[in-house]
């Protein structure tokens, strides 16, 4: 307990210290930092609104996380004393970029991400857009499809270090298809066809993608520019802005090649994923919300489908230029009988997180220190081996993992309530 103790007491003082260091030295170089990154601004788009523009960019995302869980044995499930807190360094997120336009109409984009875990280099996005006339368009490839809203924002425009444990649940995140967009100064709507849930870099006879999937978006802005909505944040001084939308995702499987010859498929014969959403923001304030459904319907004999929620709702509010804190709540409620288990309990999941963002150049994402600490509400174990969205007999829904352990969320999975996630992060966006 002493060396606990001990630990998070270091902790604070490397983050005091740092802190007191980054005030001083932004600013003793703000002014140079905004003239450059004010150049940059200007090169961007003179390079992406003409014929052969090219931004090259990227991001680095280098964080401390401190975990504490109880230690102990809840039915099957042991954590041991020299488990029970867990701490280190880790690059989180560490992504390269290309984006710009071939022509007036013709854009493209790719970005690659360093993986946390071993550091090896994969494809993220990798697609072609055009852009028939000032409303209409469509792109091409792979991309994240514009369903759940938390997920659609980059890593670099969050709130808090990371994305909630609720997003990680439900999350569709990337799949290689087409889709088709309309646009005005007030509405906006998408549609597209895929392969579906978690289908990134995949094959098309691969076993992890689905037979077809259709998603659709549409959303709805009564004030401020669509490009408000590209992060959380709103900066002290920016004017009122918000959007209400909804978005829905439709897939099936198990009648297509898979691969493998000889047998017939069997397991997800419908996937369903919904979302409705709105965020609100103001003079240095933000408001955003979100509830998030989904209905599993097994192909499987005698296995009963299944259906799982979740809600986000998060805030924040600038104390000044450079000082930004925030709060967020997010909860799972999964079927008590999801993945196979027998009336799974506790099978609802609840979530706390609060923070401050701090940033060297003000109104800028460019160079963030984020500190912000998460609670688990309740046991949270079971998020280990059950996933919410499967089917009653244990059918998954191709792409899908256990939610926890969550390392880049500060989450493990705790027997008990109170399990406690601390993270330092440092962001450099390029």
């Amino acid at each position: 307990m002493m060396q606990t103790k001990m630990v998070a007491l270091l902790a604070g003082a490397a983050l005091s210290l740092g802190t007191t260091a980054l005030a001083q030295s932004s600013q003793y170089d703000r002014a140079a930092d905004a003239e450059r990154m004010g150049s940059l601004q200007s090169r961007s788009n003179l390079q992406s609104g003409g014929s052969g523009g090219m931004n090259l960019g990227g991001l680095v995302q280098f964080r401390y996380t401190a975990n504490f869980r109880s230690d102990g044995t809840k039915g099957a499930d042991t954590i041991t004393k020299d488990d029970d807190f867990t701490h280190g360094f880790a690059l989180g997120s560490t992504k390269l970029w290309a984006k710009g336009n071939l022509d007036n109409n013709l854009s493209y984009a790719i970005q690659g991400d360093f993986a946390t875990n071993g550091g090896e280099f994969r494809l993220d996005d990798a697609f072609l857009g055009y852009k028939f006339n000032d409303n209409w368009s469509m792109k091409a490839g792979q991309f994240k499809l514009p369903l759940l809203r938390e997920d659609s924002v980059s890593d670099q425009y969050q709130l808090s270090a990371q994305r909630s444990v609720t997003n990680e649940v439900f999350a569709q995140e990337r799949s290689q298809g087409v889709q088709f967009a309309y646009a005005s100064d007030s509405f906006r709507a998408m549609v597209g066809f895929s392969d579906g849930w978690r289908s990134a870099n995949t094959d098309f006879n691969s076993s992890s993608e689905s037979d077809w999937a259709i998603n659709g978006r549409v959303d709805f802005k009564w004030a401020g520019d669509w490009s408000r909505f590209d992060d959380f944040t709103s900066f002290s001084g920016d004017g009122n802005a918000g959007v209400v939308g909804a978005a829905i995702m439709y897939q099936g499987g198990q009648n297509t090649g898979d691969g493998t010859d000889g047998t017939l498929n069997t397991g997800v014969g419908s996937f369903l994923l919904y979302t409705i959403d709105a965020q609100i923001e103001g003079d240095g304030w933000n408001v955003f919300g979100a509830l998030i459904g989904s209905h599993m319907d097994p192909d499987a004999s005698a296995e009963d489908s299944t259906n799982a929620f979740g809600v986000v709702l998060q805030g924040g509010f600038f104390f000044n230029d450079n000082w930004e804190g925030f709060v967020r709540w997010d909860a799972i409620f999964a079927d008590d009988n999801a993945d196979g288990a027998a009336n799974l309990d506790p099978s609802n999941f609840h979530f706390l997180t609060a923070g401050v963002n701090y940033y060297l150049i003000p109104k800028k994402h460019t160079m963030k220190f984020t500190a912000d600490v998460v609670v688990g509400l309740n046991d949270t174990y079971a998020l280990r081996s059950v996933i919410p969205t499967s089917g009653a007999g244990g059918s998954d829904v191709p792409g899908s993992t256990p939610s926890l352990p969550y390392t880049d969320g500060a989450i493990l999975g705790d027997i008990d309530s109170g399990e406690f996630g601390l993270q330092l992060q440092f962001q450099v966006l390029f």
